[in-house]
């Protein structure tokens, strides 16, 4: 149904290079240092490395931003009734990309201590450092875990609630 709510062309420009990637960005920001895609709603723009990143391929970096794309645009786009961290592992989980390198850098920080609290996933997700990749595995595993519990429908659930203006519940 997310599908039936785009209204208006979304623009997929594929960057061959890093300044390039880097130009597409509406302004300044730390992720073009190391994403391989970025959705900008605002633009109707999705931005995609030629090749890429080490861990993604370019189709699982499409499949990513789809997700951003479809999930936003179903949830009302406001960027604030669904927390980023749902939505950055919805886009994992819906891409099919794999959760072992995730759970690898979930497993080091956890043994070091560096995990991030719930309150800084949902309040103010990283964007730059190295608390980065930390904040994109424990959003794959919370959603990985949710699917696991819940079954795939509690995913849709959350975007149908939010949609209709309830609360996101993180249970």
């Amino acid at each position: 149904a997310a599908c039936d709510r785009v209204t208006r062309p979304i623009d997929i420009w594929v960057a061959e290079d890093a300044e390039r990637f880097a130009a597409g960005f509406p302004e300044a920001n730390p992720m073009s240092e190391w994403a391989a895609g970025v959705t900008f709603l605002a633009q109707q723009r999705v931005i995609l490395r030629a090749h890429g990143s080490a861990m993604l391929t370019l189709d699982e970096t499409f499949d990513h931003e789809l997700a951003h794309v479809l999930a936003h645009t179903y949830t009302q786009g406001d960027g604030r009734s669904v927390p980023r961290w749902f939505h950055e592992g919805l886009a994992i989980w819906q891409a099919g990309e794999g959760l072992l390198q995730r759970l690898e850098t979930a497993m080091k920080a956890a043994s070091s201590g560096h995990l991030l609290t719930y309150e800084e996933l949902a309040g103010s997700y990283p964007n730059q450092g190295t608390r980065v990749e930390i904040a994109y595995a424990q959003s794959a595993l919370f959603v990985k875990r949710m699917v696991l519990e819940k079954g795939p429908l509690a995913v849709i659930g959350i975007l149908q609630d939010t949609g209709r203006g309830i609360d996101f519940r993180s249970e």
